[in-house]
């Protein structure tokens, strides 16, 4: 017997969003169970892995996929921001006729 459900375009988003979210937090947890296991040794500090980012070095006790997405998010708003602000000091200091040499920003994400 087959069972169908119609959704409203919203409600079928939502399902859409829980679904990626419950696969990729699960893909996470088994990625980090697999780091595990292959990580353990004899000394603790040698099983763990740190996270950079721009607030600098993070070591979680427990680490989850919606704090990978936090970091990420983070480090995106952090290249906005930076960008931004570049660009707007550019245009200040070439609209006071001061030379600045065109130093290109280096993603993080490369």
């Amino acid at each position: 017997e087959d069972i169908t459900q119609r959704y409203s375009i919203k409600a079928a988003q939502i399902c859409r969003d829980a679904l990626c979210k419950s696969i990729f937090a699960a893909l996470f947890d088994w990625v980090v169970g697999r780091i595990n296991a292959v990580s353990r040794s004899a000394n603790p500090r040698s099983s763990s892995i740190g996270i950079l980012d721009i607030f600098g070095f993070e070591q979680l006790q427990t680490n989850s996929f919606e704090q990978l997405c936090i970091n990420f998010v983070n480090e995106m708003l952090q290249e906005q921001f930076n960008e931004s602000v570049f660009a707007a000091e550019r245009r200040l200091f070439a609209a006071e006729g001061v030379e600045v040499e065109d130093g290109s920003l280096q993603s993080s994400a490369e």
